[in-house]
């Protein structure tokens, strides 16, 4: 089913539409977001870790990233994205600038899906968002042929889940291929069942081979070791717990960006503004320690400072939709 929406205000205006897969598809592919925007500001987004691997087709201007937000703080050094491009997980965050007018595409690929799609090794792009040409450069002609040939987003949805579906049915299928897929797989599953709360151990005894070699497995086809992947998920439920508190991102997926003004290199007013905001000192981290699974608020408060670059409480107020 197609849901659009539309937003409206000093920041800019924009329309969105976006779908789920496919259910035959859900272990490849979450789904398909598209987004048409004319900003009347510089605007930053700060992308967070997330569990998802963004396939991004650029219909518009192409996009701006900065590759290291903390080695690059006081510079203007920024990598151009246009056409396709893959982001593979990341374990810290990333900032991209938007101006003007955008008309983009993301597919939400599981790691799994990522991997069964471009035929590479996750590790390959973990940390890292780099051109579709750059991976395989028949496949992006083919994605940017098929999906740029019809006109409307839900043709566009429907195109490329079409390209999906051929791609998985023509994906090798050597008992090494499958043994390996289908561990990692089983691995995945069960640490997002769970917020990251399994024994490896238990997980390699279950598959019968050596923590070694799961671990080799699950990091070919994901990314990131088990371990990382379960630190990972146990950040994402903290940010779901924060974002259905929010005025604008209750209903949204961990996926989506934080927006900050570009104007403020250091995020310096957006703190300010909300320094004296209740809503932003109102979370009980302890109780959200233990409600994500962490050992104690202290050990929250690292993991999030890794991964979103910020104390949790420093985060809140940085963020333009801050909570």
């Amino acid at each position: 089913m197609i849901e659009t929406g539309a937003h409206d205000s000093d920041v800019g205006q924009w329309q969105t539409v976006q779908c789920a897969a496919d259910p035959r598809l859900r272990p490849y592919v979450h789904g398909y977001f598209a987004s048409s925007s004319r900003l009347r500001v510089a605007v930053r987004e700060r992308h967070l870790p997330s569990a998802e691997v963004p396939l991004l087709l650029n219909f518009g201007e192409a996009h701006r990233r900065r590759v290291s937000a903390s080695a690059l703080a006081d510079s203007d050094d920024w990598i151009a994205h246009d056409r396709a491009w893959i982001v593979g997980l990341h374990t810290r965050h990333q900032l991209t600038r938007a101006t003007g007018e955008r008309h983009f595409m993301v597919v939400r690929f599981t790691p799994i899906g990522a991997h069964v799609f471009l035929g590479v090794p996750m590790h390959s792009i973990a940390n890292d968002a780099i051109d579709l040409d750059a991976v395989d450069a028949r496949l992006a002609r083919a994605v940017v042929d098929r999906v740029g040939r019809v006109q409307t987003w839900p043709a566009r949805f429907a195109a490329m889940e079409a390209l999906i579906a051929e791609r998985i049915a023509t994906h090798p299928r050597t008992a090494a291929v499958d043994t390996v897929t289908s561990s990692a797989a089983h691995v995945w599953r069960r640490l997002v069942a769970t917020d990251g709360d399994v024994a490896l151990g238990a997980l390699a005894d279950q598959l019968d081979c050596s923590r070694r070699t799961l671990i080799a497995r699950f990091r070919a086809c994901v990314g990131f070791p088990p371990k990382t992947i379960a630190r990972l998920l146990r950040f994402n439920h903290v940010l779901r717990e924060l974002d259905r508190a929010s005025r604008t991102r209750a209903n949204e997926t961990v996926g989506k960006p934080y927006i900050e003004r570009a104007d403020d290199p250091d995020g310096a007013s957006s703190v300010r503004a909300h320094a004296r905001d209740p809503r932003a000192g109102a979370v009980r981290w302890a109780d959200v320690a233990t409600d994500c699974g962490y050992f104690d608020q202290a050990h929250l408060i690292r993991d999030f400072r890794e991964f979103a670059g910020d104390t949790p409480e420093a985060f809140l107020r940085r963020v333009f939709d801050a909570i």
